[in-house]
C-alpha cells in the first residue's frame, strides 16, 4: 500500500487540512425512509429493516472500537414529537442501528438520517 502524505487538501479556492479530513469529518451517514431504503449515504453497505422501527445499517468501513465514534440521528415525520434512539442491542462499531418511535414510546417505521463521526480501524 502507498501512503501520500500532504498537509493540505484544495479544489483551487478552498483548502482544507487533511487532519479534517482523517480526523474530523463524518464517517458514515445514511438518509432512509422508514423501511430502510436508503435515499442517500456515504460508507453504509444496505439497510435491513429489522421489525416496526428497529433499522441497521452494516458500515463499508467499521470504527476502531465501538467507544471511537459518536452517532445521532434524527427522524423526518410530518407529526410532532418522533424519537430516534440508539439500540444497544447491536454492534456500533460495524452498523449504525436505530430504533425510532412516537413520543409514548411506541414503535413506528419513519424516515431518518443518522451520522456518525469518530475513528475509522
Amino acid at each position: 500500500m502507498s501512503t501520500l502524505n500532504v498537509s493540505n487538501i484544495t479544489d483551487g479556492t478552498t483548502t482544507v487540512g487533511t487532519s479534517y479530513v482523517v480526523n474530523g469529518s463524518t464517517k458514515a451517514w445514511v438518509a432512509a425512509n422508514g423501511s430502510a431504503v436508503i435515499r442517500n449515504s456515504s460508507n453504509i453497505s444496505s439497510g435491513v429493516d429489522n421489525g416496526t422501527g428497529d433499522f441497521s445499517y452494516p458500515l463499508i468501513n467499521a470504527y476502531s472500537a465501538e467507544e471511537d465514534y459518536v452517532t445521532t440521528a434524527t427522524v423526518r415525520h410530518s407529526t410532532d414529537g418522533l424519537i430516534a434512539t440508539r439500540n444497544s442491542s447491536r454492534d456500533f462499531a460495524t452498523q449504525l442501528a436505530i430504533e425510532t418511535s412516537n413520543d409514548a414510546g411506541s414503535l413506528g417505521d419513519y424516515g431518518h438520517e443518522i451520522m456518525s463521526v469518530g475513528d475509522l480501524a
